[in-house]
């Protein structure tokens, strides 16, 4: 019998090399490890507890997150307190598999060490306090530092970072904001006007607080280097989504990315469908139109063409005629509205 190979021969290849991104939804708690243990992974509080780990503020740090709810997914914790500067270094390098590090303890010499370790890394820290004056200091300290990557939180009992963490990065990056979240078993502060008006407007802190009898949420929502937390997150998801993207794009291809206007085209095509992958998770500003019915767009791309682009770049096969701008579409924390009666 014939084969219907003999008339038409369909062969497939799979082109669908995957490339990991990076981890933006685990929080690592910098905590007392058992002996031989570095860094773990834990599904709940118990099983923390069944691996042996005994120290007080570190399973308090670890009930904190997964208190919350939505609960994590998972939690990890690594063996940080206690380290040199040097070892606490190795350690957050030696998994990248988290996002944001809470340390468990309020120690101001600890916790500036960490603030810069972690300055230096695509990560965050939280961290917490509960004593006014102690919050104040080591506010103020991380402030002086303009620290972009450490955000700091009071409320009346240790280790809201813990809750505020778990709470937040439980949204997509670029779907959240770090004010107005209620957190579980954490007490809020008791603070005068005057103190929440310094630590939240005038040092770039946070603080859970009772608004009403029965309703506590967070306030500010900055890191000390004055940013939004949210705005540090979602860049960091962009810059890393468009990474993954595009070298997925150039692995993937069959054959090779040509460096022609059909090759630039395929850039510029996964270019933009980051970008909208950031309008629909809320991180960039959808388009708008004016009075006039103009459309005001929300990011907008700069491309060079083949023949924009000199034969000494072309020979060194670089391509680096893509840019865009972008705005973001922030997110409301306050209401003011004003009123009038009429006869």
């Amino acid at each position: 019998m014939a084969s219907l190979d003999d008339i038409v021969n369909v062969q497939i290849r799979l082109n669908t090399s995957y490339v990991s991104t990076a981890d933006f939804g685990t929080i690592l708690i910098g905590g007392v490890m058992p002996v031989g243990k570095t860094v773990e992974s834990y599904k709940s509080y118990d099983e923390a507890v069944a691996d042996g780990i005994e120290d007080a503020d570190t399973l308090a740090c670890i009930r904190a997150a997964f208190s919350q709810d939505p609960k994590p997914v998972r939690v990890k914790v690594a063996a940080i307190i206690g380290q040199s500067d040097t070892e606490m270094t190795r350690i957050l390098k030696s998994d990248d598999a988290w996002y944001a590090m809470v340390p468990a303890t309020e120690d101001k010499n600890t916790i500036m060490g960490l603030a810069a370790i972690i300055e230096t890394m695509k990560k965050i820290m939280i961290v917490s306090g509960h004593v006014y004056s102690d919050f104040t200091s080591l506010n103020d300290a991380l402030k002086a530092k303009r620290y972009l990557r450490t955000a700091a939180i009071m409320a009346g009992t240790k280790f809201a970072s813990a809750a505020w963490a778990a709470k937040c990065l439980s949204y997509s990056a670029g779907q959240e904001s770090w004010a107005l979240k209620k957190l579980s078993a954490i007490e809020p502060a008791k603070l005068t006007g005057q103190q929440r008006k310094y630590i939240v407007d005038d040092s770039n802190g946070s603080t859970l607080e009772w608004y009403s009898n029965d309703v506590a949420v967070t306030a500010g929502g900055k890191t000390a280097g004055g940013e939004w937390i949210d705005t540090v997150r979602g860049r960091d998801w962009l810059e890393n989504y468009i990474q993954t993207e595009m070298t997925a794009l150039m692995i993937n291809t069959d054959g090779k990315i040509p460096y022609t206007d059909r090759g630039i085209a395929l850039l510029y095509s996964r270019l933009q469908s980051c970008l909208n992958e950031g309008v629909y998770r809320g991180l960039i500003a959808e388009d708008t139109e004016n009075d006039a019915g103009d459309v005001i767009k929300g990011y907008g791309i700069n491309v060079r063409w083949a023949n924009e682009i000199s034969a000494n770049t072309k020979a060194s096969r670089v391509y680096d005629g893509l840019s865009f701008w972008a705005k973001l579409s922030g997110a409301i924390h306050v209401v003011k509205i004003t009123g009038s009666f009429v006869n």
